[in-house]
């Protein structure tokens, strides 16, 4: 049984390595916050609740919408420190994150789709494969399944969207569409790899299994 992740072995020890320069830098700050009753999910939520104005000022402000979108990232990587500093840091909480951790994404690309600043169809499809690559990447190493490097795209993004926010460029269908080609890849990556892992394991009983004899 492996990890609730969606990171490659190359990067896994990269992202270890910042994960404890993040816990050396603001641990210390964060610790206190445990005489509150304060929980590591608590502040996922709290990043996930900046998501709403940030989807509310999205147009009409985005300079003021970058904020709120950066501080949802920043509390985002604040909630596995504190989970370490505090000894909660547990599986369940790692699934939180992971699906914590992309629902800026999905509500980045719906907020494109809505107000028009993209193909509704390539960016709708991009968020599929985005997804998809995702939960197959998590799947890869909770199977003990070797998982090829993914191209990250949500970082990209958010950069894109902060450059659309002060300068008025609009990049959002060239990276929708080139990056739901190289997701593709990925999700077929994955998939395939799976098949051969899950093809070499047999049928476990279930309700259709035929009785014994």
């Amino acid at each position: 049984m492996g990890s609730l992740n969606d990171f490659a072995d190359v990067e896994r020890g990269r992202q270890e390595a910042f994960a404890q320069a993040r816990t050396r830098w603001i641990g210390g700050a964060v610790k206190p916050l445990q005489r509150l009753g304060i929980t590591a999910d608590h502040i996922t939520l709290a990043g996930l609740l900046l998501l709403i104005p940030y989807a509310w000022f999205f147009v009409s402000h985005p300079g003021l919408a970058s904020l709120f979108l950066l501080t949802s990232i920043l509390l985002d990587g604040v909630d596995g420190v504190y989970a370490r500093v505090t000894g909660t840091a547990t599986e369940g909480g790692a699934l939180t994150d992971v699906c914590a951790d992309h629902v800026g994404m999905i509500v980045t690309v719906l907020l494109v789709i809505h107000h028009g600043l993209a193909n509704a169809v390539v960016a709708a499809y991009y968020a599929v494969i985005y997804v998809a690559v995702v939960a197959l990447s998590v799947l890869q190493n909770y199977a003990g399944v070797p998982l090829q490097v993914v191209i990250r795209t949500k970082f990209p993004l958010y950069l894109l969207y902060a450059v659309w926010a002060f300068t008025g460029w609009n990049g959002f269908f060239a990276l929708f569409a080139v990056f739901s080609v190289t997701m593709t890849i990925n999700a077929l990556q994955s998939f395939f790899r799976l098949k051969r892992h899950f093809s070499k394991i047999p049928p476990q009983p279930g309700p259709d299994s035929p009785l014994p004899s």
